[in-house]
């Protein structure tokens, strides 16, 4: 059956339900009011299942999420199934006849030329109108997988977001850390006047109240261990044999692998790389004590 043949019964069966259907209980209405009913029904829940998912996509492509085709292919589906609800609903809105017209025909018509009943639906109507159906059903499941997967993306991307943000951002300590840059190297010193490297990290803990260990071997045994590819800034980074077997340095780590520290007395404090071959060759691991 072509579409405009189709949209035509649908329109039928649509006028001969508000002229006898809904006259009738449920149960007793002609089947071609039913599947008539049925079809708007579905197209309505089509239509409102589209603008939900374009809504949605449309807060994920503000937040950058997914692309724009995915969006217009969103408003596309939105606007054909809105056009195929539109085809079953004017047929009927302009073929239906309004009140005085009913009552002329009513006043004209003789027990020879009085309408029959309506025709029931022809099984390739009812056969595309289930089709639709289970179209639509599982479409809705669909739907709400992808919703699924969408909330999770959407929960890593944050959460992704928000790593990278603590890795590409200062913490108060690495901050505070850098206004010392600059600072002479004094052995044992913990006080502006001059630091060795964990008098530095001894007199920033301080200032953010935090009872630490005044020597690099002590404050290696607090707080938790840190991957070296899982730096955060302000992790106390820690490195081995330098000077005497064991730990004994300690810096701060800042952002994009560098750390701040004491380092001796031509450079006092400075800011180096971790990737230097001699602090490859000597780290021994970080700790983070501050969240």
């Amino acid at each position: 059956m072509n579409v405009p043949l189709a949209n035509l019964l649908v329109a039928a069966v649509i006028v001969c339900s508000s002229v006898l259907g809904d006259e009738l209980p449920a149960a007793a209405q002609p089947p071609a009011v039913i599947a008539a009913k049925a079809a708007v029904t579905a197209a309505q829940a089509k239509l409102k299942q589209c603008q939900a998912e374009e809504a949605k996509r449309q807060r994920l492509f503000e937040l950058g999420v997914i692309s724009r085709k995915q969006l217009d292919e969103a408003t596309a589906a939105t606007r054909a199934a809105a056009a195929e609800l539109k085809s079953l609903q004017e047929p009927a809105q302009s073929k239906a006849p309004g009140p005085a017209a009913q009552d002329g025909a009513a006043k004209e018509a003789t027990p020879s030329t009085a309408a029959a009943p309506p025709a029931a639906v022809p099984a390739e109507a009812l056969a595309r109108i289930r089709a639709m159906e289970a179209q639509l059903a599982a479409a809705e499941q669909a739907l709400a997988g992808a919703e699924d997967r969408l909330n999770e993306t959407l929960d890593g991307l944050k959460a992704d977001i928000a790593d990278a943000d603590s890795r590409n951002e200062l913490s108060k300590l690495a901050a505070s850390a850098r206004r010392y840059v600059g600072t002479r190297y004094v052995w044992g010193g913990t006080t502006s006047r001059g630091f060795d490297c964990s008098g530095l990290v001894y007199r920033l803990l301080q200032m953010e109240r935090v009872s630490a260990p005044r020597t690099a071997e002590g404050l290696f045994r607090l707080g938790t261990p840190v991957k070296k590819d899982s730096l955060h800034s302000g992790d106390l980074v820690f490195f081995k044999d330098t000077y005497k077997p064991g730990i004994s340095h300690v810096g701060i780590y800042l952002v994009d692998g560098e750390f701040i520290h004491a380092s001796g007395i031509e450079k006092g404090v400075t800011v180096s790389k971790l990737a230097d071959p001699f602090f490859v060759e000597h780290y021994a691991g970080a700790r983070r004590l501050l969240r």
